[in-house]
């Protein structure tokens, strides 16, 4: 089986939507829910579109082309914090870069994090709430 090109943790609107926006460039993405359920629903609201399911942290990483390139997309918080422990299972240096996005109008900020374990915060501007993210 081929590689995917990218990955996309969260498939709430926000993830989803950002997954169907890459997609839409060229790009095969592979897309992950802690809930298979939501996992499946994107999958079939999407026919024919280049985005794979993966239902365990381990089959998603692995599943990704090297370097890879992970962006998650979950709520601030808790959720944020399981996704990295989890991911941290299986880090490996092929995961050059990790993403964490967290979409909160009230503490925005991107986390990147290296593949020797570096963490590194950035603010980013608050924007007025876009209905569609893509």
């Amino acid at each position: 089986m081929s590689k995917q090109q990218i990955g996309v943790v969260g498939m709430a609107v926000m993830g989803r939507n950002l997954a169907l926006n890459i997609e839409s460039r060229g790009y095969t993405v592979s897309v992950f829910n802690r809930s298979r359920d939501k996992t499946e629903e994107v999958i079939a609201e999407n026919p024919g579109k280049k985005l794979v399911p993966f239902y365990t942290v381990k089959e998603f990483v692995e599943s990704l082309e090297t370097p890879r390139r992970i962006l998650l997309m979950v709520k601030a918080g808790a959720g944020t914090d399981a996704a990295i422990d989890s991911l941290n299972l299986i880090w490996t240096k092929a995961t050059s870069s990790l993403m964490v996005v967290t979409p909160s109008s009230r503490t925005p900020f991107v986390v990147t994090v290296n593949s020797l374990l570096k963490v590194s915060t950035s603010s980013v501007p608050v924007f007025p709430v876009v209905k569609r993210a893509r």
